[in-house]
């Protein structure tokens, strides 16, 4: 197994894994899913005007926070699963989801906040981008273990 910063053990019998430390290696993907909501909910007149150019503030925080969503969701789901394809799918599809819906949500349920295909797009950007650079740190981890 190669050696990185996301690095977790990959259990044979997932019944050995307890519902505590499977809700312990979620947690703060679920936290994390909270603040997305929460920051989804605000009022887009309460945000702060931030002047990029033409590089739009807004999608650059999309992309961030759903890379930091997905890296969560990876490192909660890894154990689970025997392969890490598996588990970074898994995770593009969860937080894509969940970032279609958020969108969804703002646009129903809360003025002043609309649905932007744009901001679903950054948001998947940011899942994507966030495995490959997990994928980088498995390779690179595993080429430095081979070296050794």
């Amino acid at each position: 197994m190669p050696y990185c910063i996301f690095y977790t053990p990959k259990l044979n019998n997932i019944a050995s894994y307890s519902q505590s430390g499977r809700i312990k290696r979620l947690l703060p993907a679920i936290v994390w899913a909270i603040i997305i909501f929460v920051l989804s909910i605000i009022s887009g007149n309460r945000l702060p005007k931030i002047d990029l150019g033409w590089i739009q503030p807004d999608k650059v925080g999309h992309f961030g926070v759903y890379f930091i969503f997905s890296v969560l969701l990876y490192y909660g789901l890894s154990p689970l699963f025997s392969k890490e394809k598996k588990v970074a799918l898994l995770a593009i599809i969860i937080s894509a989801l969940y970032g279609i819906a958020m969108e969804i949500i703002q646009f129903l349920f809360f003025p002043g906040r609309f649905f932007e295909y744009l901001d679903i797009i950054a948001n998947i950007s940011g899942s994507i981008g966030s495995l490959i650079v997990i994928n980088y740190f498995f390779k690179a981890g595993s080429e430095k273990r081979m070296s050794n």
